[in-house]
């Protein structure tokens, strides 16, 4: 065998090796196939209005990966009336986009009271039921976010932001 082509048989056994031992660490670098569901990431901040003092510097509750009947974002929120006269205060929760409002529930409390409850889809208006507050009083207000059980609406690797927001109307008289 001359020098010429022990070299070449050289150069193609090298190149077989190296391909096939690439070949096995892109195989084994894998992220295996998995059979479960991808859930949906939810992130609820409060939008701070003149008149309230709000406790939350960042999100009121998040929520990733929440599957149906599994899981919640839930979180606690600090106001407080800052006007010299009584408040009423009204809700509304505003979805960064629809692509969860028939999924995600969203139910808001002060104390046994709910203030504002349902699907993020149908929270886009005033709530009806208000918060009253006397001056410099404060109340806190528990977020539930959730997808129902038996939900089968597409949720699966969806997300949104979600805006709690607050009108305030101060009152001329005390209540």
């Amino acid at each position: 065998m001359t020098t010429t082509t022990a070299n070449s048989l050289a150069k193609w056994i090298g190149l077989a090796v190296g391909v096939s031992l690439a070949a096995v660490a892109v195989l084994s670098w894998r992220i295996p196939a998995s059979e479960a569901t991808l859930g949906a990431d939810v992130r609820l901040v409060a939008a701070e209005p003149g008149e309230l003092e709000i406790s939350s510097d960042g999100p009121v509750a998040s929520g990733r990966a929440l599957l149906p009947g599994r899981g919640a974002a839930t979180g606690e929120l600090a106001v407080r009336n800052i006007t010299g006269r009584p408040a009423r205060v009204a809700l509304k929760a505003l979805p960064s986009n629809d692509e969860l409002d028939d999924a995600i529930r969203l139910e808001l409390r002060s104390g046994r009271r709910v203030l504002l409850s349902g699907e993020l889809g149908e929270l886009r208006e005033w709530s009806g039921t208000r918060l009253e507050l006397d001056p410099a009083e404060r109340a806190t207000l528990d977020v539930r976010l959730w997808l129902p059980r038996g939900t089968d609406e597409d949720f699966e690797g969806r997300m949104t932001d979600v805006t709690l927001d607050f009108r305030v109307r101060p009152e001329e008289r005390a209540r």
